[in-house]
């Protein structure tokens, strides 16, 4: 019996390089929230930290093995640690004091200062 069989049939998962792992963006939302990755606001704030709207998820929960990119909850509870928060797309799109709140949140982040020395 081939090696991956056995470990496939067991349920194991094998050892993958870091370097090989997807670089996917868990994003949550609101239940009703706008999920489209390609929303300029969104497509802007990815390019900002060198992702692509492809690596986006749309989550309304969290699991707590998963790492959030970025909470555009309305209601942040449960508390998580996240990259950037922001308000909903909706109060983004209308409110002047949402996008400096994302902003801000954007460049306190240390996974955007990562992205711009990549990128320099």
């Amino acid at each position: 019996m081939d090696k991956t069989a056995y470990l496939d049939a067991m349920g194991i998962s094998r050892w993958v390089q870091q370097s090989e792992l997807p670089d996917t963006c868990i994003i949550l939302v609101d239940k009703q929230a706008v999920q489209d990755a390609e929303h300029p606001i969104i497509k802007a704030v990815l390019g900002l930290f060198n992702l692509d709207s492809k690596q986006v998820v749309f989550s309304v929960s969290v699991a707590k093995s998963q790492t959030i990119f970025w909470d555009m909850r309305s209601a942040k509870l449960p508390k998580i640690t996240c990259a950037i928060s922001s308000a909903s797309i909706v109060q983004l799109e209308q409110q002047a004091q949402a996008k400096q709140a994302l902003w801000q949140s954007i460049c306190g982040s240390e996974r955007y200062g990562k992205a711009y020395e990549a990128a320099n």
